[in-house]
């Protein structure tokens, strides 16, 4: 009884319902944590990609359309178009004016502001990819934290099913012990009450 008093008292401080179901969320969390972070690994390394592709090309107007992610934008599609349209008016123009004439001064004008537009929306992709990826680092780091305290959880668990397991098998060696002896007080008890002798009538006694 005392055993069973302890197995008791053990299972309620350490709010014990179920090692077994217990470890399994556990582990179902910790596995859930690893998945979290390998696809958070391929963001920040997917950004980190975009933003040296872009850092690479940010100041060179002409080498922005080797990036794919600059030309998939449709802003920077669109000013593409317009300073394609604008160079092709800048080379007509050209045959008739000079330098100097106020056409030409004002279609070279209006190329240079394109191309400080397409330069502005580059550096606002690269502004997003930084972003993402400082965003990206910062929750690697958070599920690193994670993971590590979910592992420390297991370990603590695997020590307490320890200690449980041994104040457990003290309860069942005890419950066997004593129910050995509570089967041998009753054989004791049945045999007390039968009275055995090995003397035999042969003639019974004449009055």
């Amino acid at each position: 009884e005392q055993s069973e008093k302890e197995l008791q008292r053990y299972k309620e401080t350490k709010g014990i319902v179920s090692f077994e179901s217990k470890e399994n969320v556990i582990m179902q969390e910790l596995n859930q944590l690893v998945t979290e972070l390998v696809q958070t690994e391929a963001k920040k390394q997917d950004a980190d990609v975009r933003y040296r592709q872009i850092k690479g090309v940010i100041d060179q107007p002409e080498l922005l359309a080797t990036v794919p992610d600059i030309m998939n934008n449709l802003v920077i599609q669109g000013l593409r178009t317009q300073e394609l349209a604008l160079r092709q008016e800048v080379s007509q123009l050209s045959e008739k004016y000079g330098a100097k004439h106020p056409q030409m001064v004002k279609a070279q004008s209006e190329l240079e502001m394109l191309r400080k537009n397409l330069i502005a929306e580059a550096r606002k992709m690269l502004n997003a990819a930084k972003t993402e990826y400082e965003i990206a680092k910062s929750k690697e780091d958070s599920i690193r934290k994670r993971i590590d305290e979910q592992k420390q959880t297991v370990l603590s668990l695997s020590r307490e099913a320890i200690e449980f397991n041994v104040v457990e098998g003290e309860s069942l060696s005890n419950k066997q012990f004593y129910d050995i002896l509570l089967q041998k007080l009753q054989e004791a008890s049945l045999s007390s009450g039968v009275t055995v002798s090995n003397a035999q009538v042969v003639d019974r006694a004449v009055i």
